[in-house]
């Protein structure tokens, strides 16, 4: 029996990312957190490679044989940044404690607060990230999207630039590597029709 994939797998911008909070050992908890990201502008994903080690024998300087190990994936590195200043996200990614005001229902998010070193020290929040990058058809026509899931991640604060006339972007440096708890790998691809 042959298989196809019938999705052409023309992969176009970053339309939503969804955010999820995990435990630090990569399980869910009973009821997570999860944010929606709406505008996200740019995912940069890198490749993590252990090299594999290279071992040379030699006689008579002449080599006599070579053995090198594989490369094994590791995890992915992303370069990730938003159109605008979601600060549940940040909170859900970094940590530190939310501004509010108004009472329950009516709470109004309006700041974030980092967390402290200590905190950090404590060691950092663990979210699964769920990415939809719009996929196109020959004719350059939508034709669902592709979800990559990134299962285990942690993150650190990005720079970002204010200049007159330009629009800042806040961002953060994000490491997704293998999920300790389920054994996921460190991300997962899948056409999917329709957003969350």
């Amino acid at each position: 029996m042959a298989t196809t994939q019938t999705k052409k797998g023309y992969l176009y911008g970053c339309k939503k990312a969804v955010l999820t909070e995990l435990n630090a050992d990569g399980s869910t908890p009973a009821t997570p957190t999860t944010v929606t990201v709406d505008t996200p502008t740019t995912i940069g994903i890198s490749v993590q490679i252990k090299e594999g080690e290279k071992v040379e024998h030699r006689g008579g300087d002449i080599l006599l044989v070579e053995r090198e190990d594989d490369d094994i994936v590791t995890g992915v590195d992303l370069d990730y940044s938003d159109a605008r200043a979601n600060y549940q996200a940040q909170q859900l990614m970094f940590g530190g404690t939310l501004k509010t005001t108004g009472v329950e229902p009516d709470i109004v998010v309006i700041g974030w607060t980092p967390p402290t070193i200590s905190e950090q020290a404590a060691g950092r929040p663990r979210f699964m990230m769920e990415l939809y990058i719009q996929n196109l058809n020959a004719q350059g026509e939508l034709d669902g999207y592709l979800k990559r899931t990134f299962g285990y991640c942690k993150a650190t604060p990005g720079d970002s630039e204010h200049q007159d006339q330009n629009f800042a972007t806040p961002g953060a440096t994000i490491k997704a590597r293998e999920n300790p708890s389920t054994g996921a790998p460190p991300y997962e691809d899948e056409f999917v029709e329709l957003l969350p």
